[in-house]
């Protein structure tokens, strides 16, 4: 009986083992079918136990992908073809070892990594490999199931990316620096002159003092400004705006120091200096192709005779007050009306007005973009808060207006850190004594 009762059991344990067996063939015929599937997409399906020295399953593309035959492949061959791996996933930006390590203690569920290989043949390829911890009942690791995947041309056109982004951004690098230069150079040209005319003035002497604000919105700036020493007792003062702000804008202000130079003889008639620079724009503009104007106010002060000229071609009127009776006015009142800017009209014959100067007069210079900073309501800044900014301060030196002018502009902008436009001011204050 007891015989009997043992030859029952081995019995039901050989038809368990047929089980298993039938069950595992089945799986691995699943395995092979879905493997043979997703290789028509180039994917390469494996399972393999940590214990083995060999592949449960690997397909057959396996020797496509690696010139090694399923039968060659092993997970220490593999191994010694693979020449770098980058983890992907939850485990990207952690060191590899660390990695694997994760991998093996099933810290984590899925492995998926960029994997560089070396063929049978001796070419590179980039393989996909990705897959998912196999576990036992006790909740153990002891395999992995997964995939790999060609992803060769993948990674080379990534890699072709990061070098043109390597390359665009030592460009971008270099033009930095270059704008930079070419800031400091302009800066430079715009902010060099005497503080005091005439320069050798003594403290009885009749004579102008200088103070001004620039801020270009961008790296380069379109506004300008220069102060040129005309005789012993003659200076004059060209304020501009290029249309537009950048390296075009900054290439014509270039453009219109050049010109300084060539114009000094004639510094004096401002008529002609505006027509000089109206025609030359012009020209220049018009044979390039390029859509730009500048607008420019000409000024020259005769500090001897107290006698201030004045051409203006399509620029804010300036700003006068006097530091002893306040009240602010517009020059040249008879003579409102804007005449074209600079580059628009060839051979335009630019009026010309006067007035007579006074003791602690002060002339403010400025371009459009004082006045056009907005707020978050897209509400200008406008030219009467500007009136009104200097009209309180008319008592204060220059200097001083232009400083709170700065941090109320800044104020009302909610104190943003770049301007949309470029902010230049230039002021002038005679000091002719008593």
């Amino acid at each position: 009986m007891m015989l009997f009762q043992n030859k029952k059991h081995l019995q039901s344990i050989d038809d368990l083992k047929k089980r298993i067996a039938q069950l595992e063939e089945e799986l691995k015929k699943v395995t092979h079918n879905f493997s043979a599937a997703l290789e028509q997409g180039k994917a390469v399906v494996y399972s393999r136990n940590f214990t083995s020295e060999t592949y449960d399953f690997i397909g057959s593309g396996i020797k496509e992908l690696t010139g090694y035959s399923a039968q060659e492949m092993t997970p220490a061959v593999f191994d010694s073809i693979s020449i770098t791996a980058e983890p992907q996933g939850e485990l990207a930006d952690i060191a590899l070892d660390q990695a694997y390590l994760k991998n093996r203690t099933g810290a984590v569920n899925q492995w998926i990594a960029d994997t560089k290989i070396r063929t049978k043949a001796g070419d590179i390829k980039y393989l996909l490999d990705m897959s998912t911890l196999l576990r036992d009942s006790s909740g153990r690791t002891y395999g992995t199931l997964g995939i790999l995947m060609d992803i060769t041309e993948r990674k080379n056109v990534e890699q072709k990316l990061k070098q043109t982004t390597r390359e665009l951004k030592h460009k971008n690098e270099e033009m930095e620096l270059d704008l930079v230069t070419a800031r400091e150079i302009q800066r430079a040209l715009l902010t060099k002159y005497d503080k005091t005319f005439p320069a050798n003035a003594v403290s009885s002497d009749p004579k102008l003092r200088f103070n001004d604000l620039y801020i270009p919105a961008k790296q380069l700036s379109g506004d300008f400004y220069y102060i040129l020493p005309i005789s012993e007792y003659c200076v004059g003062i060209l304020i501009g705006d290029v249309m537009g702000h950048g390296i075009r804008a900054s290439l014509i202000t270039a453009y219109v120091r050049g010109l300084i130079e060539e114009i000094k003889p004639i510094a004096m008639e401002n008529d002609r200096v505006m027509q000089i620079l109206n025609n030359k724009l012009y020209s220049v503009l018009s044979t390039a192709r390029i859509s730009s104007f500048v607008t420019a106010a000409y000024m020259t002060i005769d500090v001897k005779n107290r006698i201030l000229r004045y051409a203006n071609a399509g620029h804010p009127h300036p700003i006068f007050v006097n530091k002893e009776s306040g009240p602010i006015i517009t020059p040249f009142a008879l003579k409102r009306e804007a005449e074209p800017a600079c580059g628009l009209m060839h051979d335009y014959q630019y009026t010309v007005s006067s007035r007579p100067l006074f003791h602690n007069d002060v002339i403010y210079l400025y371009t459009d973009g004082v006045h056009d900073v907005k707020n978050d309501k897209e509400e200008f800044f406008g030219k009467e808060r500007l009136a009104s900014h200097i009209q309180e301060q008319y008592a204060d030196p220059a200097e001083t207006v232009l400083d709170t002018l700065l941090k109320t502009i800044k104020s009302f902008g909610n104190n943003k850190t770049e301007f949309d436009d470029d902010l230049c001011m230039v002021t002038c204050t005679c000091d002719f004594g008593q």
